[in-house]
């Protein structure tokens, strides 16, 4: 599968730590998808993707070849809020690729200003990390199989999104 990122999920250091392992470069690659603006979520520090129809463009990236785990990974990081959607975008030659992208759900609100990585990695990347690695440790796939194997009951409670979120089912795969 293949996976648009447009806000925090562009940080290495994040990616790292939601699907568990480094994403190569190759893996990698400048795209951008239109008809969109990137707003802040009101009240917190990432992004949401906003319809907006005429000029609007956001630049972002695109992760090739995820497999199940990563994909369920990313949809633990994610939360209930947000909903893996199959849309073009352009990959960095421009060609039009089919990709997954992460959208909120209608029940939240835009925020009116834009968001942007740079004053986001200076200004709330440390904690984020922080909480990022604390969700996975909670929710990733491994802690998943460490609950299991010591009996403890898989499902875990609904967390804001902000520091988690239970998977919608993973069945929403998009084939790549």
């Amino acid at each position: 599968m293949q996976l648009f990122v447009y806000g925090t999920l562009m940080d290495r250091d994040v990616l790292r730590i939601v699907l568990g392992r480094a994403v190569v470069p190759e893996q990698m690659e400048t795209a951008e998808i239109s008809g969109f603006r990137r707003v802040h979520v009101p009240g917190r520090n990432y992004p949401m993707l906003l319809a907006h129809h005429g000029s609007g463009r956001v630049e972002g990236l695109l992760v090739h070849a995820l497999d199940a785990e990563a994909v369920h990974r990313l949809m633990v990081f994610e939360g209930p809020e947000y909903h893996l959607v199959p849309l073009m975008v352009a990959n960095a030659d421009g060609h039009p690729v089919r990709a997954g992208v992460f959208l909120c759900d209608r029940s939240v609100s835009p925020g009116r200003r834009d968001w942007f990585m740079e004053v986001w990695s200076r200004r709330h990347k440390r904690l984020f990390l922080r909480r990022a690695y604390q969700l996975m440790e909670r929710h990733g796939r491994r802690a998943l199989l460490r609950r299991a194997a010591k009996g403890i009951p898989i499902l875990a409670p609904k967390e804001p999104k902000h520091l988690a979120g239970v998977p919608p089912g993973i069945g929403r795969l998009i084939a790549g």
